[in-house]
């Protein structure tokens, strides 16, 4: 493999490298910023419903006793497919209103309840929570009474199935894209490298045949009539290297027979 093959060999492995930390850095980008906007998006109905239910829950009425409830869950499941369910529970974790079928009767999950924060905290801008899983997107919100005591809390699930699908395919293209840049690249560097660097893959391949001129023993002849080209300067240097080589050689054997 001549200079020119080798340097266009580590510049294309160089920039497959970058190109390959671009396409990760650019993947976790957008895949941090699709789950930001989903999640804030499913925040905005939590809110809704947090807004009507907390409304009745102002007007005295117990978490349990707001018949409308049912009806405003069951309408922001139909509003988006992806919602896989919605629970409305107390502070003890008894689901009161679901979507889920026979849901009314069961506990809100343990991971859930730890999110709910018992007192609103001073000055919160937010009463808002996640507990997102690798196959759904939890958001929460706790509700609040007058005396900022938490009284239960609703909780949405979202199929994360869209989402991973929509990540799945921007990896997809910006694999093909980086592809299609690092070929591109590749191939301008084997034109760029090939042409820019002739002289020198000349010169290193002369330097490398008149070096095994000299191991080889040979003399190396000047093959350019031109005196000033490096061809003829490196082959004459090869030649005066193994002149004195040889010339070092007599010197030891006349050594030799004059001490015998």
């Amino acid at each position: 493999m001549n200079i020119t093959s080798k340097m266009t060999v580590y510049t294309v492995f160089v920039l497959a490298m970058v190109f390959s930390l671009l396409l990760m850095m650019n993947y976790f980008k957008f895949q941090n910023i699709l789950s930001n906007v989903t999640s804030s998006r499913l925040a905005v109905v939590n809110q809704t419903l947090e807004d009507s239910i907390s409304n009745a829950v102002n007007l005295g009425l117990a978490l349990d006793e707001i018949q409308s409830a049912q009806s405003i869950i069951d309408r922001a499941k139909k509003s988006d497919k992806a919602i896989q369910s919605i629970d409305v529970f107390d502070a003890n974790g008894q689901v009161l209103f679901s979507t889920r079928d026979g849901g009314n009767k069961s506990k809100i999950a343990a991971g859930v309840l730890d999110k709910l924060i018992k007192v609103k905290p001073a000055n919160s801008v937010t009463n808002e929570w996640n507990n997102t899983t690798g196959e759904a997107f939890v958001v929460g919100v706790t509700l609040y009474n007058s005396f900022d005591r938490a009284i239960g809390g609703i909780v949405l699930n979202y199929d994360k199935s869209q989402y991973n699908g929509q990540v799945a395919a921007m990896l997809k293209e910006l694999a093909t894209a980086t592809g299609l840049v690092l070929l591109g690249a590749a191939i301008l560097a084997f034109i760029g490298i090939g042409f820019g660097f002739r002289e020198l893959s000349r010169s290193y391949a002369a330097m490398e045949a008149a070096l095994a001129n000299v191991r080889d023993g040979k003399t190396s002849a000047a093959a350019e009539s031109d005196t000033g080209s490096f061809d003829y300067k490196l082959q004459t240097i090869a030649g005066n290297v193994y002149e004195a080589y040889s010339l070092i050689d007599q010197s030891g054997a006349s050594a030799s027979k004059s001490t015998k």
